[in-house]
């Protein structure tokens, strides 16, 4: 099992789970649209609908979350006492006003501490059974509701976590399913693939295909006209074999549920960069703020500061969250970089992220540019790399939670 969870008898999850991964239930009809709305802090986020009376609740949409958090009412143990952990301003999902909301006690309570949300602060949950509808679908779903423990001194822009991690098998407790991937067991998706893509501004293409939105995030489904050339299926690996919870995400207990692939090689131009052999180097899809700059080790990174002689610089403004140093550069050198260049173990196919896709301008220089670069780890040779917003640039992303595999294709503008 990838989510370690701790409280539950065997009698509770004989009673509870859900078939085993992999295999397929009887197709739905079901298949929805999220259109998701970039912001700076976070990353994506929608709106679902939960409850009876169904109320809409604003979610962060997460690929690498097992379930669907849910901001309740709850702070302390407390019912009712939410503006004891938040400011007044923050919106939060009132339990007590829905008459399909269930706890489910018998699933107990899980603390993750640290945890990749509130790091060392804990993150606490219940479980409850909770009406969810996306468009025409509705799912009736295991939830995690929250118990917040500490005083957190600003709102959040949602009230939920809308997760999307695949489930192996073996994680047959319904506490490490994502909602859309319960949804499938229960026969309501047409599909079970999801899928992705995303309208950049710099893309120039303008928001149409996202219908207005800056992406969509596709449930039941995936539309193959939206496939420039073939699409090109990887195996999605064990991620618990990776470093991810030793440098990346990092979670006790341990969390495992992760769109991860093998990256086989990782070139800058016809440049072959090293690679971590003494460790599965992971390829982690991502798309929230952890996605963004393009997955490099340090010593890749310092080679390609070289090839524009790169001086560090401190920002204020910094184009993703990473740990690393930038560096800013001439601009009129920005010709002289190269593509960056992964394969993945499954295929000889690679996949491009070009400089216009990492290089950012400078916040307050207009003659000087800033390379997006995002490093995971303190090795010189690449060992794990978070893979979203930047690399999915003109692309189209696959899940298949049925036979747990990634699908990517360049994306039809």
């Amino acid at each position: 099992m990838r989510a370690h969870i701790s409280l539950l008898s065997l009698t509770s999850l004989a009673s509870l789970a859900f078939a085993f991964a992999g295999i397929r239930p009887e197709a739905g009809s079901g298949t929805y649209d999220m259109k998701l709305t970039r912001t700076e802090l976070f990353g994506l986020i929608s709106n679902i609908s939960l409850g009876t009376p169904a109320r809409d609740v604003t979610v962060f949409v997460d690929w690498t979350w097992i379930n669907l958090y849910v901001l309740d009412s709850v702070c302390k143990g407390v019912k009712n006492a939410i503006y004891d952990c938040f400011p007044q301003s923050q919106n939060f999902y009132n339990e007590s006003e829905s008459s399909s909301w269930q706890y489910v006690n018998e699933l107990g309570q899980t603390t993750w501490n640290p945890n990749h949300f509130f790091f060392n602060a804990p993150a606490t949950v219940n479980y409850a059974r909770e009406a969810i509808k996306l468009g025409d679908t509705t799912i009736k779903a295991i939830v995690q509701a929250s118990d917040f423990a500490f005083k957190n001194p600003f709102p959040f822009a949602f009230w939920g976590v809308f997760g999307l991690s695949p489930v192996f098998r073996g994680d047959s407790i319904q506490t490490s399913y994502s909602p859309f991937y319960q949804g499938w067991k229960q026969g309501v998706w047409k599909s079970p693939y999801i899928a992705y893509y995303w309208c950049y501004p710099e893309s120039g293409k303008g928001t149409k295909l996202c219908k207005g939105s800056d992406a969509i995030q596709s449930l039941g489904y995936y539309n193959s006209s939206l496939a420039r050339g073939p699409i090109t299926w990887y195996d999605n690996i064990d991620p618990s074999t990776t470093e991810v919870n030793s440098v990346d995400f990092i979670y006790e207990p341990a969390v495992y549920n992760y769109w991860t692939l093998r990256l086989t090689q990782l070139k800058l131009g016809n440049e072959v960069q090293a690679i971590n052999q003494t460790v599965v180097p992971g390829v982690v899809f991502d798309h929230a703020t952890y996605g963004r700059g393009a997955a490099l080790s340090n010593a890749a990174y310092a080679n390609l500061v070289q090839k524009v002689n790169g001086t560090a610089v401190q920002l204020d403004q910094k184009p993703n969250n990473g740990n690393q140093t930038f560096y800013e550069f001439d601009c009129t050198l920005k010709n002289a970089l190269p593509p960056i260049t992964y394969t993945f173990a499954g295929s000889r196919r690679e996949w491009s992220i070009i400089p216009n896709n990492y290089v950012v301008p400078h916040p307050t220089d207009n003659t000087s540019c800033i390379l997006d670069i995002r490093v995971v780890g303190e090795g010189q040779a690449y060992e794990i790399g978070n893979f979203g917003e930047t690399f999915a640039k003109d692309k189209y992303v696959i899940f298949d939670f049925n036979t747990l595999r990634v699908g990517l294709a360049d994306l039809r503008w």
